[in-house]
């Protein structure tokens, strides 16, 4: 967000990006008959799920810092810029922490490398089934 100039160019003192987001994490329906180690694990779970998508709040934040210091380049270099140029610079940060966040779920297999799609205990094993329901099993 910008203001402009009396000539109609972007004002970048008065640039502003804002990001907002929520993270929605899967929860256990616990019932009397779960057992302590399931619910152990699934917290242990939840956490490494928290943390893994943080990281990509934190590209967000990165973005937007890098969006605005281009703009702010941009204009150093070139002068007053139009509102079309700085959106291209715009969409183009954008499209580079899209890039990111596909890079990074490549690299984590989606969070499975940290541990965000099995999590195994003494005694248990819980983890995402192909329709990403839990299911729950005893090892013998």
């Amino acid at each position: 967000n910008w203001k402009k100039t009396d000539t109609g160019a972007v004002d970048p003192n008065t640039l502003a990006l804002r990001c907002s987001a929520e993270i929605h994490l899967p929860r256990l329906r616990v019932s009397p008959a779960t057992p302590v180690e399931t619910i152990r694990l699934w917290h242990a779970f939840v956490e490494r799920t928290r943390l893994h998508e943080l990281a990509h709040l934190e590209h967000v934040q990165g973005g937007a810092m890098r969006i605005k210091e281009r703009i702010l380049k941009a204009h150093q270099i070139a002068g007053p810029l139009t509102t079309t140029r700085a959106n291209k610079i715009v969409s183009n940060g954008v499209q580079a922490l899209r890039e990111l966040d596909v890079a990074y779920d490549a690299r984590t297999n989606h969070g499975y490398v940290e541990g965000t799609w099995k999590v195994e205990g003494e005694g248990a094993s819980l983890q995402f089934a192909g329709d990403r329901s839990v299911t729950y099993d005893t090892k013998s």
